[in-house]
């Protein structure tokens, strides 16, 4: 059994699909692995786990016509040489054009996964107009005959149903991309505090959509208003439409209210240091971030929008606030920072919900199933 997995971005492959991949390799499949960096920087990483890697030339933020066409004659050409049983894509260029490629090829099973349906769906304006018609004409075309398609979260499963996009009986929703719960735990120490501070963090592109503003402001308003916290900020700069730069956080971190760690390839000890994960973010599928921050036994806030708002039981494991609402957010960060107890409460119900609904092990079970996999 061959499997063909498409992303527009190879990082994202190591980030998001790893785990998956793996599992498809101990159930027996040839997995090889389809992103846009060059086959020489990632052949030898995949090949130490046994999936192969195979580059394609795309462009997952632009609308440049012939890019997109060079993309789609690249995934044909994939698919006609290694002759795949089933495609797994995700990433919605990844899902568009080859979803256009596995038609033409006709061979073979298609298995997309929405795992947001991001940027141009979260505001108004010309650009994401415009971004917003393209996506979903290009959706309509690609999983018209998609053997099942994979949501993260009903919000996105919802309105392409109501668009006549998708079936509802061709698709389903499971839950996210899961985490690696023995990577991402609770640390073990009995005090992990700052000096009596509450340690907020944010792990994110660094693009306005994430809610970085509204972090940076809300930081602000706690240092102001005198409270005793520790606020970081961990991620990098991104090509994203909603991308900043680093002199928009520049007077934040200058004035003490954020300490900017950069970017970081050690997630899982960082989160273990600190208290509370905020990721004010406009739209998401299911925020991994946010699953990994669970694991590591962290009291959550974020925003309640589709996909933030699943990773959240009410009154349980974190707090749910108005999105892009910088004031709304310092509440909630000001409650916490005032309720110790109420903070390790949260903590302990998201590690309890990761473990029962989050784990990799689950989910990629589920997929496994969905895609007939499963031994």
């Amino acid at each position: 059994m061959k499997i063909l997995v498409l992303s527009c971005q190879t990082e994202s492959l190591v980030t998001f699909r790893l785990d998956m991949m793996k599992a498809f390799v101990e159930a027996g499949c040839e997995v090889i692995a389809v992103g846009h960096d060059p086959s020489e920087k990632w052949k030898e990483f995949f090949g130490k786990v046994g999936i192969l890697y195979r580059a394609v030339p795309v462009n997952r933020n632009g609308m440049n016509f012939f890019e997109d066409r060079r993309t789609l004659k690249a995934y044909k050409e994939i698919l006609e040489e290694i002759r795949p049983d089933k495609v797994f894509a995700y990433q919605t260029k990844a899902v568009i054009y080859g979803g256009l490629a596995v038609k033409a090829y006709g061979k073979c099973g298609f298995y997309p996964l929405i795992a947001g349906l991001g940027y141009a769906f979260s505001g108004q304006g010309i650009k994401r107009a415009a971004a917003r018609s393209y996506i979903l004409s290009g959706y309509r075309k690609a999983l018209k005959n998609a053997d099942m398609v994979l949501f993260h979260n009903e919000d996105d499963w919802e309105a392409l149903i109501k668009k006549g996009i998708v079936k509802r009986q061709q698709s389903i929703v499971v839950n996210g991309s899961g985490v690696d719960v023995e990577l991402f735990k609770p640390c073990e120490k009995a005090e992990k505090k700052q000096n009596g501070a509450t340690c907020f963090i944010m792990v994110a592109r660094i693009i306005k959509d994430k809610g970085i503003i509204e972090y940076l402001e809300a930081s602000r308003s706690l240092r102001k208003s005198g409270f005793d916290v520790k606020c970081k900020l961990v991620g990098g700069f991104d090509t994203n439409p909603s991308a900043m730069k680093q002199e928009d956080i520049e007077s934040y971190v200058l004035e003490g209210s954020v300490a900017y760690l950069g970017e970081s390839k050690n997630v899982a000890e960082l989160l273990r240091e600190n208290d509370v994960f905020v990721l004010p973010s406009y739209h998401e599928g299911r925020p991994k971030a946010v699953l990994e921050a669970m694991a590591s036994g962290l009291a959550v806030i974020t925003t309640d929008v589709p996909g933030c708002r699943d990773c959240i039981e009410k009154g349980a494991n974190g707090i749910l606030v108005e999105p892009r609402s910088s004031e709304s957010l310092a509440n909630a960060m000001k409650k916490l920072a005032a309720e110790p107890e109420l903070v390790k409460t949260m903590g302990k119900a998201s590690r309890r919900i990761a473990e029962e609904k989050y784990d990799v092990g689950i989910v990629n079970r589920e997929i496994m199933e969905i895609m007939g996999l499963a031994k």
